[in-house]
């Protein structure tokens, strides 16, 4: 299918994409051919792809081929990279620059056709640096827009007690920034109990799309309340919540004072949003968080509250509750045979494994298959 676009290569697979990806034309898939745990699309596009609608993107479809990881590489004309998409491409480099969260959005920016000049406002500058910051957003630029542009950033030499606090959390430990006076931090309230290893709880009384008794309780206690959808959650502040949605990815960091920085992001394909919480790592280790995998489903409880490195909404989970989702199945009476599907082994037609497709026939009852 050389030449197809997104909507023609994956309809078979998924029927809700993001409409803003459906006529970007594929120039490359790149998979490992041993383990099939991370794909790629190299995707031409007419017009800017909305950040939101690629995690949307890579969610559905890494669901709905069962790959760990699904990436959309994007790419544009020359004559495409404008003003305009600034905020899209602070989105967009945020993936590749986690450390950028917070220190762009308040910048002025200077846009002469090849050259784009930043100044920041409220600090940051010797962390960017730090982090190459100019030479990984030229790269950026070069790769998906085929445009050689220089990148200057300026701002203050120091750093503010706040936005200190900020780094400290949030950024990679081999980083330590200046010594700076920093306020204590308020006690906060003592967390609920840990589970002690795994435990099945029953959601019965619920309506979620999952089996009722295949919950895995992960962080505090069973949840009692129906989840609401994440764009609803999402407008609420201060006051309890509770999600249900897939795992699509997830992060890890180490920082001072022995303590560790979880983040999940997590959609119901009605919205996303991304569960953040810390603690010490003696404490978190005793959790089962390798439950906790990409493309697990979860229902979660907490608050929604405006996060001040990252600068958006995101939730902290007080209590958290593992899933299956409750998988199809073919009640036809009379069951019938597919003879015409294709398989990872014909280059540019599929993803799926055979073993995958012949596994789920067997489930479904169907007596046998035809791959190619």
């Amino acid at each position: 299918m050389a030449n197809a676009t997104l909507l023609e290569f994956l309809n078979e697979y998924i029927s809700d994409l993001p409409v803003s990806v459906h006529q970007g034309v594929i120039q490359d898939i790149r998979y490992d051919e041993k383990t099939l745990n991370e794909i790629t699309f190299v995707v031409q596009f007419p017009h800017i792809v909305p950040a939101a609608d690629i995690l949307e993107f890579e969610a559905k479809t890494g669901n709905a081929l069962q790959v760990k990881t699904v990436r959309l590489d994007c790419r544009y004309e020359p004559s495409m990279f404008t003003k305009d998409i600034y905020p899209v491409l602070v989105e967009m480099l945020k993936r590749e620059l986690p450390i950028i969260n917070g220190f762009l959005n308040k910048a002025d920016v200077t846009w002469n056709d090849d050259r784009i000049h930043i100044e920041l406002l409220n600090g940051g500058y010797p962390i960017l640096e730090k982090f190459q910051f100019t030479k990984v957003v030229t790269q950026f630029i070069e790769t998906h827009f085929s445009k050689n542009v220089k990148i200057t950033l300026h701002g203050p030499d120091t750093l503010s007690s706040e936005q200190l606090e900020r780094v400290i959390e949030e950024a990679p430990p081999e980083y330590i920034p200046p010594p700076i006076m920093v306020q204590p931090e308020e006690i906060a309230p003592p967390p609920p109990p840990v589970p002690q290893g795994p435990q099945s709880v029953s959601l019965e009384h619920l309506n979620l799309d999952a089996e009722p008794d295949s919950g895995t309780l992960i962080k505090g206690r069973t949840i009692r309340d129906n989840p609401i959808s994440i764009p609803a959650a999402l407008e609420t502040r201060g006051n309890r919540v509770t999600v249900f949605g897939d795992i699509f990815a997830s992060e890890s960091r180490d920082i001072r004072g022995g303590k560790r920085v979880l983040t999940y992001q997590i959609t119901d394909f009605s919205g996303s949003i991304t569960l953040k919480f810390y603690d010490s790592i003696e404490k978190l280790e005793k959790l089962p968080l390798g439950e906790l995998k990409k493309g697990a489903a979860i229902l979660v409880s907490g608050k929604i509250e405006d996060d001040p490195f990252m600068h958006e909404p995101v939730l902290r989970p007080d209590s958290i509750v593992k899933m299956k989702r409750k998988q199809r199945k073919d009640t036809a009476q009379r069951k019938r045979v597919e003879l015409h599907c294709h398989t990872n082994m014909s280059a540019m037609d599929a993803v799926s494994e055979a073993k995958a497709l012949i596994n789920r026939a067997h489930e479904w009852g169907h007596p046998g298959i035809a791959i190619t």
